[in-house]
């Protein structure tokens, strides 16, 4: 498996990368990810959500739902629905007899990196396929070596071509990096089983939601797995 932090990390210890921003990378990755399909890796999480004004935000390793449940008083749980409408009809509350025998009375719905409910307040339990990520929050992208080398000389190139550009750069060094990136990104779309279109949008996109986290790497943060349980307020 491919770490897009240990990616990062290795490219600005090149003296001409150092200067390259993470998020700038992470887009890149997700170019590379697009053109050779490479799929993630995931695993099974759960967390309970605080519903506040019909909607909570979804974790960021989200991959897709398996199972979300309403928590009612007593720690009872009730499945919820899932709602294709724009419009979400109210129930009322539950009796005591009703919650015995009723299911998928509420519903839910996930747009974005939100999901919304038909119920003002209260609590969820979101059970979902999730991301697998690295230490740094980034998520692991399933391939062998090559994967990693294509991702890598594909920055390289695009960086190099500017720098050659402004004739800062020799061009047999930019023609080096261009003829790397096409043997290693040949290599790797031989070596992985393509997915479906959809699952290649997947990573990308939670990729691309992972980007506003990078500045915490300046400070040291490190993830780790309070971040599942974690509640979010409006």
């Amino acid at each position: 498996m491919v770490s897009i932090g240990e990616i990062i990390y290795r490219l600005q210890e090149n003296p001409l990368l150092q200067s390259i921003k993470k998020s700038d990378v992470v887009n890149h990755v997700k170019t590379v990810i697009d053109l050779i399909g490479a799929p993630g890796l995931y695993e099974d999480k759960h967390i309970n959500l605080e519903i506040i004004n019909f909607q909570a935000q979804i974790p960021k390793d989200y991959k897709s739902r398996t199972t979300v449940r309403r928590v009612l008083d007593n720690n009872y749980r009730v499945t919820l629905g899932h709602n294709t409408d724009d419009a979400f009809k109210t129930y009322p509350s539950l009796t005591d007899s009703e919650k015995e025998t009723v299911d998928l009375l509420y519903t839910h719905k996930i747009v974005g990196d939100f999901i919304y409910v038909d119920f003002e307040e209260g609590n969820i339990e979101l059970i979902y396929k999730a991301f697998k990520l690295d230490k740094e929050g980034f998520p692991y992208i399933e391939g062998d070596e090559s994967v990693r080398l294509a991702i890598e000389w594909y920055i390289k190139q695009r960086k190099y071509e500017i720098l050659w550009t402004l004739q800062k750069l020799p061009e047999r060094v930019y023609q080096h990096a261009l003829q790397q990136y096409h043997f290693y990104v040949g290599q790797a779309t031989n070596a992985i089983l393509l997915p479906d279109p959809v699952e290649a949008e997947a990573i990308g996109n939670a990729i691309i939601r992972l980007i506003p986290q990078t500045d915490n790497f300046e400070s040291g943060y490190k993830y780790d797995s309070q971040k599942e349980r974690r509640k979010t307020r409006f």
